[in-house]
């Protein structure tokens, strides 16, 4: 799901439609009455999650690029790819 959106959006918009679904999605759990609508808040926040996971290494990587961080050498991003 991350990959597509991603593609489509770049890296800030999905890093930020991610924190916007998960100010949402908090609120489920937060307000909710009974233990099956906490459950199905728990699993949307799973959601924005996943955005969080998969674009998080794409943007180190780039933004060690744009600060001359990450050279041609091995380094410690590269290995975890």
């Amino acid at each position: 799901m991350a990959g597509p959106i991603t593609t489509r959006l770049g890296y800030r918009w999905t890093t930020m439609i991610g924190l916007m679904l998960m100010n949402a999605t908090i609120f489920i759990s937060f307000f909710a009455n009974s233990l099956p609508v906490f459950l199905i808040g728990q699993l949307f926040e799973g959601m924005p999650w996943g955005l969080f996971i998969a674009v998080s290494p794409g943007t180190l990587f780039l933004s060690g690029r744009r600060l001359g961080i990450h050279k041609t050498e091995p380094c410690l991003l590269c290995s975890l790819r």
